[in-house]
């Protein structure tokens, strides 16, 4: 892992290492400070895992992704790719990630419940 100070082969080793990697998804959050220009910040990286994150250099590979994400104090969020997603399910997972309480029906505008 590249650090505040590597120089030379160290450097361009690190740089190997890293430098093809990308994510998926990047959620970001608007952040608006009244006096100071808007800017998103990213909060979480979404990675779809299809078979090939099985095959041990997959497996180490994420294993460096992931250490640098924790580094940096950005969330990774790992979703087995499929067909289609239940909106819900991954709702509640990215939740559960960065600790977000679930909603409540009256906070997302859906009806209350009504006894039978």
């Amino acid at each position: 892992m590249m650090t505040k100070g590597t120089t030379g082969r160290s450097y361009w080793a690190a740089w190997g290492r890293i430098s093809q990697k990308h994510a998926d998804f990047i959620l970001l959050h608007w952040v608006q400070r009244p006096g100071e220009s808007d800017y998103l910040e990213p909060v979480l990286v979404i990675e779809l895992d299809d078979a090939s994150h099985q095959l041990e250099n997959r497996r180490q590979r994420d294993a460096l992704v992931d250490a640098i994400h924790a580094q940096a104090g950005l969330p990774i969020l790992h979703v087995p790719v499929t067909y289609s997603y239940d909106n819900e399910a991954l709702a509640a997972q990215i939740r559960t990630v960065l600790n977000i309480p679930a909603p409540s029906a009256s906070s997302v505008g859906l009806p209350e419940k009504q006894d039978a």
